[in-house]
């Protein structure tokens, strides 16, 4: 069988969406951007805005526990060290765990490329600091073209990473601060002149307000502002199926997500998806809309929901997950068996489907999906006992004082 984290504060405003389409390549445009100290609360936390809906205690405990898994290999564990199965590619997972604060982990689905966001707002490249003083980042869900985005200052910015061979010199020598070499490779960031709207209307209505969370479905990005508002990167047209969906139309929104199954060939020029939206109030009321819609409805309140292409887990007040989406029969009685769960986080590893969670007690689950497989991987890890595994497969621990310790096999412990 094959292998198979932003800390939020429960004083502030927490908002999450992703959602799905196919991307256009940009031009990096010169920012000519200066790093400023973020305006903070006494308390050194940026505050939100005042006429913003604010989630309540079990929402937000429950996005920064789920901010703690990513949607691949790798787990942020509570004494800053990185969980990972199976060597980290590269030196990623050191490289992050010797970083103090680490808050998210920001993995592409073919976990080639991670980026790290600390609680101070610092974005990291293994471990040069790119930029400050950012709100969030993300990746888009698939392993091709793969794009990450982040938000910072109430702008939206695309971070790339080439060989530093491959770099424009003409694009470089324009904005020679936003190009930032890290051992080989050329980390590049600049502003996005896209837009993001809502798009339920004729005459578009732009993202406005205190832009809050970012996040990525396919390769389609959503922000998510203070008044609990969902605005969309159309990426000119290519998402079309989103188009007059009553979530544009939803308010009070502290959690938002969407799970989209492509039914057409990719060369397809008339697309066909199966879409659902979903949406959690700052009170757990459940918003939902598609193909998993009533399903989702049935559940009742819920504090978390996570999805990514055909599966669909929303996390209930009581600790317990629930599935849906086309992936859900062959998951489902595996996630039964978790109890006391505090946050989940669903995503792939080059189409293999991640289920990431971790409970009230601080021991992390770990769930591998694939339909060649005749069974589930099943994995449980925690910094006292190691991590049983039910493949047999090496995890790796990278602490924060530059060791690294391993589990091998059904229960074993680090060594």
């Amino acid at each position: 069988m094959k292998r198979w984290i932003i800390t939020m504060t429960a004083a502030i405003m927490a908002f999450s969406l992703c959602a799905c389409g196919n991307e256009k390549n940009e031009t990096p445009e010169s920012t000519g951007r200066e790093e400023s100290v973020a305006e903070t609360t006494d308390d050194g936390v940026s505050p939100s805005g005042s006429d913003g809906a604010q989630a309540s205690a079990d929402i937000l405990n429950a996005i920064a526990e789920s901010d703690k898994l990513t949607t691949g290999n790798y787990l942020l564990m509570e004494d800053g060290s990185i969980v990972v199965r199976g060597e980290s590619y590269g030196s990623f997972a050191g490289d992050y765990a010797a970083l103090q604060n680490v808050s998210k982990i920001a993995d592409s689905s073919s976990e080639m490329e991670l980026f790290a966001l600390t609680e101070e707002g610092d974005l990291y490249y293994r471990q040069a600091k790119i930029v400050g003083n950012v709100t969030d980042v993300v990746y888009s869900t698939t392993n091709i073209n793969q794009t990450a985005i982040f938000i910072s200052e109430g702008k939206i910015y695309r971070v790339r990473v080439q060989n530093t061979s491959e770099v424009n010199a003409n694009l470089r020598q324009q904005s020679p601060d936003t190009y930032i070499d890290v051992d080989g490779e050329t980390v590049n960031y600049y502003q996005l002149n896209r837009k993001f709207s809502n798009l339920n209307e004729e005459e578009p209505i732009y993202a406005d307000g205190e832009l809050i969370r970012i996040s990525a479905e396919k390769s389609d990005f959503f922000v998510l502002n203070n008044t609990g508002k969902v605005f969309m990167d159309n990426n000119d047209g290519f998402s079309e199926e989103y188009i007059g969906l009553e979530c544009f139309d939803w308010d009070n929104i502290a959690l938002i997500d969407a799970a989209k199954v492509m039914l057409s060939d990719a060369k397809d020029s008339n697309t066909e998806a199966e879409l659902t939206v979903a949406g959690i109030q700052s009170d757990g009321t459940v918003r939902a809309v598609g193909a998993y819609a009533d399903e989702i409805l049935s559940w009742g309140t819920l504090n978390y929901i996570s999805m990514d292409d055909a599966l669909i887990v929303g996390l209930t007040p009581d600790g317990h997950l629930k599935a849906a989406g086309q992936a859900a029969e062959f998951v489902a009685s595996d996630l039964n068996q978790w109890s006391n769960i505090a946050g989940v986080k669903v995503g792939n590893v080059t189409g293999t489907t991640i289920v990431n969670a971790v409970d009230k007690d601080g021991t992390y689950y770990h769930l591998e999906y694939d339909a060649r497989w005749t069974e589930n991987n099943l994995a449980t890890v925690s910094v006292e006992k190691g991590c049983s595994d039910s493949n047999g497969a090496v995890w790796y621990r990278y602490c924060q004082d530059g060791t690294a310790l391993c589990s091998v096999g059904q229960n074993g412990a680090w060594e």
